[in-house]
């Protein structure tokens, strides 16, 4: 009996798919968290530990380059210095 409701729950979701499939503007503002993510945790940081450098790089990676650019710039970090896992400080 429960095989013949959960064979009915399948059909049922193919023919109306739940409420929470994800659409373009899901993916926009998971765009803007990631931004938001990768802007506050290299603002708080000046050398990254491991683990956090290892999610920063996954989630860098999917984001344009230029977008990398502009995030880094504003908080201060260049791209060697995420490679490398901290900041050089730049004697003026």
């Amino acid at each position: 009996m429960d095989d013949d409701a959960d064979k009915k729950q399948e059909c049922n979701y193919e023919e109306n798919p739940p409420d929470d499939v994800h659409d373009d503007e899901d993916e926009e503002e998971g765009e803007d968290l990631e931004e938001d993510v990768v802007r506050s945790t290299l603002a708080n940081y000046n050398a990254i530990p491991i683990r956090v450098k290892i999610v920063l790089e996954s989630v860098l990676q999917k984001m344009t380059s230029s977008d990398v650019e502009k995030i880094l710039r504003d908080v201060g970090w260049t791209k060697d210095d995420v490679i490398r896992g901290y900041k050089v400080k730049r004697c003026s």
